[in-house]
């Protein structure tokens, strides 16, 4: 099912199932509340006649002609029977004949608090209520009424009648107006995943061009639309990579065989001797060739090694003091033809858990890069201390540097930072995604500073 239509559905059923709860609730509670609150009027009517009789009665224990006439038009109004006695002698009497249903029951011997009578339908009629006025005289007040008749029963019913057709048709509304709403939220939704769709499948068939950012009112729609969009560019750029690294390869492999080829060709015609300097000259084009297939098989190499179940049986406790200072040493004679400064700063007797070749091929490559790219008369800085939990290894050079927007890339296979000198500088990219490789399964981390002309720093923290 479509996500229009699944959400067009279950927004009309919440609205459904919210509104029948709510008429269910209101057709069972509204007579119910309509009745507690006659009553509670009711209460408050008798107390008002009470305090009213109490303040107009007189000390004889009779009222004003004026007070009789306006006590019987009250009772006759509000359907009411009202008593004043003095003892066993009426004082006032409004009758019962006004009285509504007065002729379902014979309620004349009716005196005590609440007493009530039911009709032949089992409602309950007629409650009769007695006060005492004074302490200190025998004036007695009997207030009748029906609490429930025919004719209130039926506007009641009638009432709760009409509020569960307002709300059956605020059902009908709400469930309209519903419809329109999810039909206008499911194409805001559905529609900019469609576009993703159409995004994710461009990216399946290499038409990375074609992807579109899309600008939504929604947070998480735009976040993976610029997700997507980044994927694709991430993508683009390996797919632009590794057709640079195949060009440069078949390049790069490309000049040694044609060498070769010419020089044995040369040979076999007899136009060169195969003496000593033409010996050495192809087989300084083999080793060439050697080292292009050594550095595509290092990243394999790596890999290979760490996952395989034995390598913990290469691990050992190094002092990586005497081994980073060995290292170094390796790299002075190379420094000084480009006339680079190597620098050193090494706490000693530092001990760590690790594979003696992988570290040497680590700090190589690190080093190795911090000469390559640096500039003639540059410095290359290398320090080894402890923290309170790590071992720190920087390796920080006065060369190039990396553009601030190609940093994240530089730790992918034959990426080349700075394309423009990609032909003065030999290498294909693969030293960092090496050490990358490294840093991973020792558990370490890698952080890179960088800035234009003016430098690189590696930082990797070791975990004692």
């Amino acid at each position: 099912m479509k996500i229009s239509k699944k959400l067009v559905f279950n927004i009309i059923a919440l609205i459904l199932l919210t509104n029948l709860i709510s008429l269910f609730i209101i057709s069972n509670n509204t007579p119910k509340i309509f009745w507690n609150y006659l009553y509670k009027e009711k209460n408050k009517e008798i107390i008002n006649i009470k305090e009213s009789i109490i303040k107009n009665i007189k000390s004889n224990n009779t009222f004003d002609a004026t007070y009789l006439e306006h006590l019987q038009r009250h009772a006759d109004v509000q359907n009411l029977f009202i008593e004043v006695r003095d003892g066993d002698n009426i004082i006032y009497s409004s009758g019962k004949e006004h009285l509504q249903n007065y002729n379902l029951s014979k309620l004349d011997n009716i005196r005590s608090n609440d007493d009530v009578v039911k009709n032949d339908n089992g409602y309950n009629q007629y409650v009769e209520k007695d006060f005492k006025l004074f302490r200190d005289r025998n004036v007695l007040l009997e207030i009748g009424y029906y609490e429930k008749n025919n004719t209130l029963e039926d506007t009641i019913q009638m009432f709760s009648f009409k509020i569960i057709i307002l709300t059956l048709f605020s059902t009908m509304f709400s469930i309209f107006v519903g419809i329109i709403v999810s039909m206008v939220i499911s194409r805001q939704l559905s529609k900019p995943i469609v576009k993703l769709n159409e995004n994710t499948k461009s990216i399946l068939q290499g038409n990375y061009n074609d992807v579109e950012i899309l600008s939504t009112k929604i947070t998480e729609i735009d976040e993976l639309s610029n997700s997507i969009t980044e994927l694709s560019s991430n993508i683009k750029n390996q797919e632009n990579i590794r057709k640079e690294m195949v060009q440069n390869l078949s390049h790069d492999i490309r000049t040694p065989l044609t060498i070769l080829k010419s020089h044995f060709e040369a040979i076999l015609d007899g136009v060169l001797e195969l003496d000593d300097r033409n010996v050495n000259i192809l087989n300084l084009e083999i080793d060439r060739l050697m080292s292009l297939i050594k550095k595509l098989d290092d990243l394999t190499a790596v890999s290979y090694a760490y996952s395989n179940d034995n390598h913990n049986n290469k691990l050992m406790y190094l002092n990586i003091s005497t081994e980073t200072d060995n290292i170094i040493d390796s790299f002075y004679i190379g420094a000084n033809k480009k006339n680079i400064n190597i620098k050193k700063n090494i706490e000693p007797d530092l001990m760590l858990k690790i594979d003696k070749l992988d570290y040497y091929q680590l700090l190589q490559n690190l080093i190795s890069n911090a000469v390559k790219y640096n500039k003639v008369g540059g410095e290359v800085h290398i320090k080894l201390f402890q923290s309170s939990s790590n071992i720190i290894l920087e390796v920080s050079d006065t060369g190039i540097g990396i553009e601030g927007n190609k940093i994240k890339y530089i730790f992918e296979r034959f990426y080349r930072s700075d394309n423009s000198r990609s032909k003065e500088i030999q290498g294909n990219g693969i030293g960092l995604a090496i050490v990358k490789e490294l840093v991973s399964n020792m558990s370490a981390t890698i952080d890179v500073e960088s800035k234009t002309n003016l430098g690189t720093k590696f930082t990797i923290h070791f975990k004692k």
